[in-house]
Formats: structure tokens, C-alpha cells, sequence
């Protein structure tokens, strides 16, 4: 179903920028303004907008030049989420929580971190049998220094660190979690480096909040990070927007100038890594308000000992 509001900030978009219409292929981008999507085949389709007038779907398609030319704008008129798109992502971000609250229960020496994403996987099924898992990774032990390890059979361990980053998609849009936990007393510089984190992740969604920088974020972790000594092991940017895509814009990252407004959602992810020893990542989906931020994932972030 066309979202008529959406088209109509598309085409007066289109008529300040002088493009004379939109093509919108197969896409995130197609969901967001009709309401469905389909593969790409040899027989595409897609939504032609143009600036004034009737908003038509043709096929066959024809000078996808001009598409991928259209992306930039789209990505500028969805990084601002309306109230409905706002609450699937609240319900998709609970459903997260619920996903982390199951591998928790599970969490325990011998089980695997493949179990783990079973746990998380099945308590999702059953709370939201509509609901689809876009991502899901799981690391243990020394693993937990790679940013981007992916889920192993390797079996949990006394005094294992271990985080998760899962996200959860309905109704089209999707979440992003990442919460870390030990098994066992951990050592003092992995302790001193989860306070830190912590510290950073609260300190950047406490500044967010509408005419901040993307950019002053990513500063507002990371300067707690380095002041703590950890500057050089926290090695990614602070965050990315999601939506109906698990990365889109905005990126919370040095250099972005964009300024934020009301709608905005983005993850606020800051992290340390210590290679050969563990790693720590806590990240938290939030949405800028008229004053502030509203956070989406509520499941606690404290360092708690199995």
C-alpha cells in the first residue's frame, strides 16, 4: 500500500532539489514507500515519483543510471522516523531484549555459543512468531577482542567474558543489541574497561538530542574511552542508523557533520578490544526526540557475574 504521506515529502523533495522524478528499485527504499518489496529478476520492476503527478509503477525498468542517483535523497528523507515507524521499532527492540534476557538464562560453563543463538533464536519464535532474525553473533573468551566474531561451537568457560549483538525484525524494522557479560571475577583491566564503556554509551545517549553533530557523539564516547587510558582499543565508530536496514544513515562517526533532528535513530555502540585477552561492547538503540533521546533497548547494562 503506497504511503501517501511519505510520496509527498519525496516529490517536494524532488521539486526543491529540481529532479524531475524518483525511480525506486526493489529495495529497503520501496518498503518505506509502498509497503511491499520483491526480488530482483530479469523482469524488474519499479515505482517511477516524479515531481508532480501521478505516482506510477512501470516495467520493464529503464536507465538505472538515474536510480542509483536517486539513493542519497532517499536516504536523507528516511533517516527521520514517523511515530508508526517508531513504534515497530520499539516492539522489534523489546523483542531484542527478550532475545538477550534468553541467552542469559542459558549462560552458563559448557554450553556452547551456538546454543546460545539457539535459545535466542527460539525465545523470539515464540514471543513474535512473525518476527525475523536479520543478524545474530555471539563471542566467548579471548573471541570477544574481535569486533565482528561470528557465533563458533566453542563452549563457555569460568571467567569468560561474553557479548552478544543480535537485532530482531518486524513489520519491516529491525533492532540492534550488544550486551556483554562475565562468568566470574575478570581481571582489573577488563573491569576498568567495562566501566569505561559503560560510562561512554551513557554519556553519548545522554547528549543526544536535536542541533548536536553526529560527529560531537562519536567525540562524547570516545573522549571517555581515551581520557580512561583505552583510546586506541576502541577501533569502530560509535554507531549507524537503523531502520528498515540493520546500517543506514545517519552515522555516528568523526567527520559527520550532520546535524541531528527529531526522528533520528541510530545505535550508540562504543567499545574496547584488547587482543589475546577480551573485549567489551555495549550498545543501546535510540531515537531523537523534540528535547532529548528516547532509548529503545531496555535490557540492563551492568557487568553481573554468573
Amino acid at each position: 500500500m503506497l504511503n501517501q504521506e511519505r510520496l509527498q515529502k519525496l516529490q517536494a523533495l524532488a521539486q526543491r532539489e529540481e529532479i524531475g522524478a524518483f525511480v525506486v528499485v526493489p529495495s529497503a527504499s520501496l518498503v518505506y514507500l509502498a509497503g511491499f518489496n520483491m526480488g530482483l529478476s530479469e523482469r524488474p520492476a519499479f515505482l517511477l515519483v516524479p515531481q508532480k503527478g501521478e505516482v506510477v509503477f512501470l516495467c520493464p525498468a529503464f536507465e538505472a543510471e538515474r536510480v542509483r542517483d536517486a539513493r542519497p535523497y532517499l536516504a536523507e528523507l528516511r533517516m527521520a522516523k514517523d511515530a508508526e515507524e517508531q513504534a515497530y521499532m520499539q516492539t522489534a527492540a523489546q523483542a531484542a531484549d527478550l532475545m538477550v534476557a534468553a541467552i542469559e538464562r542459558k549462560l552458563a560453563p559448557g554450553v556452547s555459543e551456538r546454543e546460545l543463538q539457539e535459545a535466542a533464536i527460539e525465545a523470539l519464535k515464540e514471543a513474535y512468531p512473525e518476527a525475523e532474525v536479520p543478524f545474530i553473533s555471539i563471542a566467548s573468551g579471548e573471541r570477544t577482542a574481535l569486533p565482528h566474531a561470528g557465533t563458533t561451537d566453542r563452549r563457555v568457560e569460568d571467567g569468560d567474558l561474553v557479548w552478544v549483538d543480535l537485532g530482531a525484525r518486524i513489520n519491516g524494522y529491525v533492532s540492534d543489541i550488544t550486551r556483554t557479560f562475565a562468568l566470574g571475577p575478570l581481571d582489573e583491566e577488563l573491569e576498568r574497561a567495562y566501566d569505561l564503556v559503560l560510562a561512554a554509551n551513557r554519556a553519548a545517549c545522554q547528549a543526544a538530542k536535536p542541533g548536536v553533530t553526529a560527529e560531537y557523539l562519536d567525540e562524547v564516547a570516545r573522549a571517555v574511552i581515551r581520557e580512561g587510558g583505552f583510546g586506541e582499543q576502541f577501533t569502530h565508530r560509535t554507531g549507524h542508523g537503523i531502520g528498515l536496514e540493520v546500517h543506514e544513515e545517519p552515522y555516528i562517526v568523526a567527520g559527520n557533520q550532520l546535524v541531528m533532528q527529531p526522528g533520528y535513530a541510530f545505535t550508540i555502540e562504543p567499545g574496547i578490544y584488547l587482543p589475546g585477552k577480551g573485549g567489551i561492547r555495549i550498545e543501546d538503540d535510540v531515537v531523537i526526540t523534540e528535547t532529548g533521546a528516547k532509548i529503545l533497548t531496555a535490557y540492563r547494562r551492568d557487568l553481573r557475574d554468573s
